[in-house]
C-alpha cells in the first residue's frame, strides 16, 4: 500500500505538470501566430519559429533517492513473510546514474544504475553492511515543452544485493541475492539554461530471483540455506541532468 500511495501520487503529480506544460506551449504558439508588419511600404509576415526537438541530444543524470521503501517477500515459507524497511533522506538511500540518449523527438533509450552501500557498527564489536544494486535499460517518453518535460519510464534488468555480518565470537553470516528485475516510473525534467534540468521523479521495482545465505561459528560447519524471493521497491528520487 505505500508503495502504490507514493507511486500514484507522483503519477497524478506529472500528470498535472503535463497539462501545465501544454498549456505553456499552446501559449507560445497562440503568441507566435503570423502577424502581418510593415516596414515603409511593404508588408511581411512572422514565422513561427521550429519547434525544440530533442533528436540525438546525449545526456548524463545523477540522481539521490529521498525516500526508500523496500519489501522482502519469502515465497517458499508456509505463509509468505514479508519485511519492512524504510531510509529517510540521501545518506544511506541508492544512487542513480543514468547514461542515454534521444532516438527520436520525446522517446530515449539508455541504460540506468542503482546501487546503495549501508555500514553499521553494533554492539560487542559486531558491524555488518549491505550492498545492493540494480542495472536496468530503459527506455522513457517524455511529453511537454522545452522548459518543463513530465516523462514515463520502463525498464528490465538484473539486480540483487549482498549482505554481511561479523562478530567478535567468529560467527558470520552472509546472504547474496540475484534477481531479474523490471521497473516502472513517472516524473517531470525542469530545464534551466539549454543543457541542465533538474529532475524529481518516482521509480517502482519488483525484483524475482533467490536469496542463499550462509553461516560460519568458529569450529562448527557452515550451514547454508536457499530460498526464493521477491522484493519491491520504491524510490523517490532528485537529481541533476546534463543534455548535451
Amino acid at each position: 500500500m505505500k508503495h502504490s500511495a507514493i507511486f500514484l501520487t507522483v503519477l497524478f503529480l506529472t500528470t498535472t505538470g503535463i497539462h501545465i506544460a501544454n498549456a505553456e506551449e499552446a501559449t507560445v504558439n497562440d503568441n507566435s501566430t503570423d502577424q502581418p508588419f510593415t516596414t515603409g511600404t511593404s508588408s511581411v509576415t512572422a514565422q513561427p519559429a521550429p519547434p525544440q526537438t530533442d533528436v540525438n541530444r546525449f545526456r548524463i543524470d545523477i540522481s539521490l533517492s529521498m525516500l526508500n521503501i523496500n519489501s522482502f517477500y519469502n515465497l517458499d515459507a508456509d505463509s509468505v513473510e514479508a519485511l519492512y524497511g524504510v531510509t529517510l533522506g540521501p545518506l544511506q538511500a541508492p544512487l542513480g546514474i543514468s547514461i542515454g540518449g534521444s532516438i527520436r523527438n520525446r522517446v530515449s533509450l539508455g541504460c540506468r544504475f542503482l546501487f546503495g552501500i549501508t555500514s553499521r557498527e553494533y554492539e560487542e564489536d559486531a558491524k555488518g553492511t549491505y550492498l545492493d544494486y540494480k542495472l536496468l535499460p530503459y527506455i522513457e517518453i517524455a511529453f511537454g515543452s522545452r522548459r518543463v518535460k513530465p516523462f514515463i519510464t520502463f525498464s528490465a534488468g538484473v539486480g540483487g544485493y549482498k549482505s554481511s555480518y561479523t562478530s567478535e565470537n567468529n560467527y558470520e553470516s552472509e546472504l547474496k541475492s540475484v534477481q531479474f528485475v523490471a521497473g516502472a516510473g513517472a516524473g517531470v525534467h525542469i530545464f534551466f539554461g539549454e543543457r541542465g534540468s533538474l529532475d524529481l521523479w518516482v521509480f517502482e521495482t519488483v525484483g524475482v530471483g533467490n536469496e542463499a545465505e550462509t553461516h560460519t561459528f568458529e569450529d562448527f560447519d557452515d550451514t547454508e540455506s536457499d530460498i526464493s524471493i521477491l522484493t519491491a521497491t520504491t524510490d523517490v528520487l532528485l537529481g541533476v541532468g546534463l543534455w548535451i
